[in-house]
């Protein structure tokens, strides 16, 4: 076999190795979703006085954006855990955004309205 041969054989090699290397990443980046998705926040509407979703499943760590869809104030409360929210208002039209914290412990938590005392919902925080 001539020098010439022997290098086209390899850098025949070399491109199957760099198109399966560039496959595996592609099809891994396909299966986990989006980089940024645990970044996203959980959105919750608040709207004709429920919570929409009224259950909302959350990491440690993630955000919920509170969004006030109605045309009346409404506050945020976190029954159990007031040093994360502890009795937020939020004007019509408004959004507040907290992040859950890291060493949160799982569980399940009742979320309220202060204002209107029949406005309730949950958060359910997983473990990491």
């Amino acid at each position: 076999m001539r020098g010439g041969d022997r290098r086209s054989i390899a850098i025949r090699r070399a491109d199957r190795q760099a198109w399966l290397t560039a496959a595996v990443l592609a099809l891994t980046a396909m299966l986990d979703g989006p980089a940024n998705a645990a970044d996203e926040p959980v959105l919750v509407i608040m709207k004709n006085h429920q919570f929409e979703p009224r259950l909302v499943h959350v990491r440690p760590g993630q955000a919920i954006r509170f969004d006030n869809s109605d045309d009346v104030l409404h506050s945020l409360l976190l029954v159990g855990r007031e040093s994360v929210i502890g009795e937020e208002f939020v004007d019509p039209g408004r959004s507040y955004t907290v992040r859950i914290p890291q060493d949160m412990p799982p569980g399940t938590y009742e979320l309220a309205c202060t204002v209107h005392v029949d406005m309730r919902g949950q958060i359910v925080v997983s473990g990491k």
